[in-house]
C-alpha cells in the first residue's frame, strides 16, 4: 500500500518536473506568509512523528521484553537441544530487531537535526535576502535623488549661463556696430571747420582776384560734391552691412531655439531611460525568491525519505509476525497453549500499534497531498495533476478505513 503510494507520489513529482523544466521557478509567486505557514506546519508534523516514534519504540520494547520473558519461561520445559536452537534464533532475531530499531532511531534523530539545520539556514537566507532588498532599494532611491539634484543643478546653471551669454553677445554686437559706424562715418564737424577756415583765409588772400576765387569755389564745390557722393556710398554700404548683421542675428536666434528644443528632447529621453531602469530593478528583485522555493523542495524530499524508511520498518514488523507464527506451529506441548495465546494477544496489540502508525502515516500523506495541491493551485497548468492526486488519495484512504 505504502509502496504504491510512494510510486504514485514520485510519478506526480516527475510529471511536475517535466511540465516545468526550469525547476521550481513556477513557485516564485507564492507569498512569503504562506511559505512561513507551510514551514511551521511541516516542522510541527515532523515533531509529532518523532514523538509518536519514540512512544511506539518504548511500547514495543516493553512488549518485546515481556514476550521474551514469557517465551523463555515456557521453553524451559522443552527439549534442551531444541530449546538451545530456538534461543539462538530468538537472540539473533532480537539483536537484529534492536539494531534495526537503533538505526531507525539514529536516522530519525539525524533527520530531525538536518531539518532544523535546513530551517535555520533558510531563515538566515531569507533575512539576508530581505536585508539586501532593503539596502538595494535605499541605494536606488539615493542614486535617483542624486541624479535628480544634479539634473536640476545643470538646468539652473544652463539657464543662468544661457541668459548671460545672450546678454554678453548682444553687448558685444552693439559695441562692434558702434565702432564700425564710428569708423565708417567721417568727422563732419572737423571737415567743415577746416574747410571753412581755409576758405576764409583763401578768400581774404584772393579777394582781389574774382576769377581765381570763382574757380577755386567751383573746385571746392566739386570736391564737396565728390565727398558727398562718397558719403552716400559709405552710408549705403553701412545699410547693407546692418541688414546682413540683422540676418545673422536672426540665424543665431533660430540656432539657439533649435538647440533648446534638442535639449528638451534629450531630457525627455533621459527621463524615459530612468523609468526603464527602475522597472528593470523592480523585476530583478523578484528573482531572489528562487532560493526560498528550493529550500521548500528540500523539506518535501526529506519528508518523502522519512516515509520511505517507515515503509521499511513495516516490512521488518511483518518478518517478526512470520517468526511468531513459526514458533506457534512448532509448539507441540499442550502446556504452551496458554502462553501462545498470550503471545497472540501481544501480537494483536502490536498490530493495533501498526494500524495506528499506518493511520498517522496516512494523515502525513494527506498533509503532503494538500501541500502539493496548494503549490499546484498557484500555477493553472498544475490543476489537472493536483485533481488526479486527490482521486488517488481518496482511493488509498478506503483500504485504511
Amino acid at each position: 500500500m505504502f509502496r504504491d503510494r510512494k510510486h504514485k507520489l514520485k510519478g506526480l513529482v516527475d510529471d511536475t518536473a517535466h511540465a516545468h523544466p526550469l525547476g521550481v521557478q513556477f513557485l516564485l509567486d507564492i507569498p512569503l506568509v504562506q511559505l512561513k505557514e507551510q514551514d511551521a506546519k511541516i516542522a510541527q508534523v515532523s515533531i509529532e512523528i518523532e514523538e509518536a516514534q519514540k512512544n511506539l519504540q518504548d511500547s514495543v520494547a516493553s512488549k518485546y521484553d515481556k514476550l521474551w520473558h514469557e517465551v523463555v519461561t515456557a521453553l524451559e520445559r522443552m527439549n534442551s537441544t531444541e530449546l538451545q536452537r530456538f534461543q539462538e534464533a530468538l537472540s539473533q532475531r532480537s539483536q537484529q530487531s534492536e539494531q534495526r530499531v537503533q538505526q531507525l532511531i539514529s536516522y530519525a534523530i539525524g533527520l530531525a537535526t538536518r531539518a532544523a539545520t535546513d530551517k535555520r539556514e533558510a531563515d538566515v537566507k531569507k533575512a539576508v535576502i530581505s536585508r539586501w532588498k532593503e539596502r538595494a532599494w535605499i541605494g536606488a532611491r539615493q542614486r535617483m535623488a542624486c541624479r535628480s539634484l544634479s539634473r536640476l543643478f545643470r538646468i539652473h546653471l544652463r539657464r543662468h549661463f544661457a541668459g548671460f551669454q545672450q546678454v554678453l553677445a548682444w553687448e558685444i554686437n552693439m559695441e562692434r556696430l558702434r565702432t564700425e559706424f564710428r569708423n565708417s562715418l567721417p568727422d563732419v564737424e572737423a571737415v567743415v571747420r577746416g574747410a571753412v577756415s581755409s576758405k576764409i583765409k583763401m578768400l581774404e588772400e584772393r579777394v582781389n582776384t574774382k576769377d581765381t576765387v570763382i574757380q577755386k569755389i567751383q573746385g571746392d564745390v566739386e570736391r564737396l560734391s565728390t565727398k558727398a557722393e562718397e558719403f552716400q556710398d559709405s552710408a549705403g554700404a553701412l545699410r547693407e552691412r546692418s541688414a546682413d548683421l540683422a540676418q545673422i542675428l536672426q540665424q543665431v536666434k533660430d540656432e539657439v531655439r533649435e538647440e533648446l528644443d534638442r535639449e528638451a528632447d534629450r531630457e525627455g529621453r533621459l527621463q524615459k531611460a530612468e523609468e526603464l531602469v527602475s522597472d528593470v530593478v523592480e523585476k530583478m528583485s523578484q528573482v531572489a525568491r528562487q532560493e526560498e522555493m528550493q529550500s521548500i523542495m528540500k523539506d518535501v524530499l526529506l519528508i518523502w525519505t522519512a516515509v520511505k524508511h517507515l515503509d521499511t520498518a513495516k516490512a521488518d514488523k511483518r518478518e517478526l509476525d512470520a517468526l511468531a507464527n513459526e514458533a506457534t506451529i512448532r509448539a507441540q506441548h499442550g502446556d504452551l497453549s496458554e502462553k501462545i495465546d498470550d503471545v497472540k494477544t501481544t501480537m494483536r496489540d502490536v498490530n493495533t500499534r501498526s494500524k495506528t502508525l499506518n493511520y498517522m502515516l496516512g494523515i502525513m500523506m494527506r498533509f503532503m497531498e494538500d501541500a502539493v495541491r496548494k503549490i499546484a493551485s498557484m500555477d493553472p497548468s498544475l490543476m489537472q495533476a493536483a485533481s488526479g492526486l486527490t482521486g488517488r488519495s481518496e482511493a488509498r484512504r478506503a483500504p485504511l478505513s
